[in-house]
């Protein structure tokens, strides 16, 4: 490691984080917006962060990344569902004997996911990673197993019809009775979905879907007909002036402006009652500076933050400001009598309450992976109503809204992936720990009551590149802006550097990085980003190349075959020494990997890969392709120096983009 990563010194954001990851907010105890500057505290100029140096663990089977969700406790209570995408198993729990009843086996890489109990009792789960609906009983017996679509990733359930509804990735909505015998599209949408809901209407079920990165809510009839979208509404939010870079002479130092946040990267959709609740990111839409103090921020300070967003019956959609005092938020769950809140909060790592296995011993991490200070925050946050309730307007004239009422701790190190309340029991919450792989039943919210872990068994799935993926030690974690292992679909604005888009993480990623290609190796990727901009703590060469290794091992995405006339088309045009596509666009990820001036830019720029390109709009590094089609017209395009594809006929470009939305 270079001599910067071995002691870096971040001055007064280093002691920022120091305090924060103590426990203190004190750095946060000037809620309001005010026209001078703030009262935080002063601290030392000059704190070293120590180079973490801990020997590095590996998985046998690296981990996929978090996706949140894959819990459910059964409507009479009894019985709680647990998907574990890390180890590709099913656990069916009694939760009054506390027990686990049966373990289910599942294919490699089946990554269980959403999960949804129908009228008789079953319970069906999506498994994302092989394109299947899983069936079974509540002892834990496969009824059925369907092949449904590519990558399911939502699923729900109509009463009315006793029939599943599955939202996939590729945009099909599929609709299957609940004994899988009839599968149908019943609606092709935008790509990027990610889960479907049931609400009460007043003469019919109202069916939403969700798309992921996008944020947004499409209404369809149970028969797949359209009836609207909702944006969720963008809000502006105080962030101190120095995210932005240098504050003019007539701005105090430390004073705070205002920034537009966009709503994107919809982690959990959930059905309460006839309104619809969204658990969601907001991205900073604002000048970045890549150089200074703050980079992408501090404490509750960051350019990403946690926001629920509730969507009435009425149409109307209420959302809280920004959930300043989480970290990296994947689920939510709310409590049947509307009173309780409760989030998974994998960036977080806590040491406030200890959890027991039983009637004995606390459960403990692995020591190698263990955080070295307390994070202030619980692995779940719980909320009362009264504090963002599903039609209350939040403070938005803060910087650091109000913390939890309660935290349901782990030791340090655990990761809460889900959580789900007892239908017949509104103050007991369970909560699914990734590893040691354990159910934590809390009682009685609100009490003083203890926390049981139910010891669900299991390989050991501790990663070092895999932990320091989702973990938030600093501003962000790398999964704030590539979640799923993906990327966010968002546009930054860098001082100095102009738009940038997200890149994506599943194409195959290959040094020189970013789209200047800057960065020649992960060493620099790691002192510049993660250390520098993230304020993460610096990392020894073993423990960034287990990051490294990690990232190189998500599943890169391949072409799909396809016998139609007009894609074989695209793809002799796309692979013509004519049009040069190729030439750059070349080899098993569709990319040289090298810089290249197409005509869209000041300065060269990386060749990016088109493996999943229809999944990830916008496109271009500036993000001006807001469809495939889009990026063929020369403004934005670059012209022939980006192709040679002026002179294309409206049906070539027609088969270029259905071989481009085949990749």
């Amino acid at each position: 490691m270079k001599e910067p990563m071995r002691s870096f010194v971040m001055g007064r954001v280093a002691a920022l984080a120091v305090l924060v990851g103590m426990g203190s907010i004190t750095g946060c105890d000037d809620p309001h917006l005010t026209d001078g500057p703030s009262t935080a505290p002063s601290t030392p100029p000059d704190v070293e962060i120590q180079l973490d140096s801990r020997p590095p663990v590996f998985a046998a089977s690296p981990p996929p990344p978090i996706s949140g969700g894959g819990l459910l406790v059964t409507k009479d209570g009894t019985t709680a569902i647990a998907g574990d995408a890390a180890r590709d198993r099913l656990s069916i729990i009694d939760l009054e004997d506390r027990r686990v009843v049966e373990t289910l086996r599942l294919d490699p890489g089946a990554r269980p996911g959403r999960l949804v109990e129908d009228s008789a009792g079953n319970v069906h789960v999506v498994l994302t990673g092989t394109d299947q609906l899983l069936s079974v009983d509540r002892q834990g017996k496969v009824l059925t197993q369907h092949r449904v679509c590519h990558e399911p990733r939502g699923v729900a359930y109509v009463a009315a019809d006793d029939r599943l509804i599955l939202a996939c990735r590729n945009g099909r909505v599929m609709s299957l009775n609940a004994s899988g015998d009839r599968i149908d599209t019943i609606a092709r949408l935008q790509p990027d979905l990610r889960d479907v809901v049931v609400v009460d209407g007043q003469d019919a079920p109202r069916v939403f879907v969700s798309r992921f990165r996008e944020a947004s809510l499409t209404e369809i009839t149970v028969d797949g007909d359209v009836v609207g979208a909702t944006m969720l509404p963008d809000v502006e939010l105080p962030v101190p002036a120095l995210i932005g870079g240098p504050a003019p002479d007539s701005v105090p130092p430390r004073a705070v402006t205002m920034a537009p946040f966009v709503a994107n990267v919809a982690w959990r959709t959930l059905a309460v009652g006839n309104q619809v609740v969204v658990l969601h990111q907001r991205a900073m839409q604002h000048p970045i500076a890549t150089h200074g103090d703050e980079g992408y921020g501090q404490g509750c300070r960051q350019i990403v933050k946690s926001s629920l967003s509730t969507l009435g019956a009425d149409g109307v959609v209420s959302t809280t400001a920004g959930l300043a005092m989480t970290k990296l938020t994947v689920d939510v769950a709310v409590s049947p009598d509307g009173q309780w809140w409760a989030l998974a909060d994998v960036g977080a790592s806590s040491r406030d309450v200890q959890v027991l296995s039983g009637d004995t011993a606390p459960v403990e991490p692995p020591d190698a992976e263990a955080p070295v200070a307390g994070s202030g925050t619980g692995a779940v946050e719980i909320y009362r109503t009264g504090q963002f309730g599903l039609s209350e307007q939040p403070h938005t004239d803060r910087l650091c809204d109000d913390g939890p009422v309660e935290t349901l701790g782990t030791a340090p190190g655990q990761q809460v992936a889900a959580v789900a309340f007892n239908p017949q029991r509104p103050a007991q919450l369970v909560a699914l720990v990734r590893q040691p792989a354990s159910l934590l039943v809390k009682e009685d919210l609100g009490s003083a009551g203890r926390v049981v872990a139910i010891d669900l068994g299991g390989d050991d799935v501790t990663d070092t590149g895999h932990d320091l993926f989702h973990r938030v030690e600093g501003a962000l974690a790398c999964a704030h802006c590539h979640p799923l292992g993906t990327e966010d679909g968002r546009v930054w604005e860098f001082q100095g550097l102009g738009p940038r888009r997200t890149q994506s993480l599943e194409v195959g990623v290959e040094a020189p990085f970013h789209w200047d290609g800057e960065l020649n190796d992960f060493e620099q990727l790691m002192s510049e980003v993660f250390v520098r901009r993230m304020h993460g703590r610096p990392q020894s060469d073993a423990r960034s190349g287990a990051l490294a290794t990690w990232v190189q091992s998500l599943p890169v995405l391949r072409s799909r075959a396809a016998e139609v006339d007009t894609v074989d088309r695209g793809r002799q045009l796309f692979e013509s020494p004519a049009l040069a596509c190729a030439s750059c666009h070349g080899g098993p990820n569709f990319t040289d990997g090298r810089l290249h001036d197409v005509g869209t830019s000041d300065v060269p720029l990386k060749t990016p890969s088109l493996l999943g390109v229809s999944k990830r709009l916008p496109l271009m590094h500036d993000g001006c392709a807001a469809t495939l089609r889009a990026r063929f017209d020369a403004e934005c395009g670059g012209g022939d120096l980006h192709g040679l594809t002026s002179e294309l006929e409206a049906d070539d470009v027609d088969a270029l983009v259905a071989y481009l939305e085949m990749l």
